[in-house]
């Protein structure tokens, strides 16, 4: 199993889509973690239900938003994160992200890799 992970507060009007990417093009090996904000909770939540997706978590960061040095705070010095990621392998994306469906096989050829 692997893990992919977003950390996203806001209501961003991407989220949908990438998270319909994400599922659409990453193997059932694969499970997803929103880490959302107080603010987009119910966003979140009618996504996952209107696209029936099961393989997607939320997990609460318990703030309204972050800034950047939050954002980098959240990788480097709290395990909050870290503590909520079941898998030792997992791949953080951003709502800038998508995986070609042409291409989603080659994810498989980084797994090995400690970081890329």
């Amino acid at each position: 199993m692997h893990t992919a992970i977003i950390v996203e507060p806001r209501e961003h009007p991407a989220l949908e889509f990438v998270l319909n990417n994400f599922v659409s093009n990453l193997s059932d090996e694969w499970n997803i973690i929103v880490f959302h904000g107080n603010k987009n909770i119910d966003f979140l939540k009618k996504i996952i239900e209107k696209n029936l997706h099961t393989r997607i978590s939320l997990i609460n960061l318990q703030v309204d938003n972050l800034t950047i040095n939050d954002y980098n705070n959240l990788f480097m010095k709290s395990t909050i994160l870290y503590d909520n990621i079941p898998t030792e392998t997992f791949l953080v994306f951003q709502t800038d992200t998508i995986i070609f469906e042409k291409h989603k096989h080659l994810i498989n050829n980084f797994l090995k890799y400690d970081y890329v």
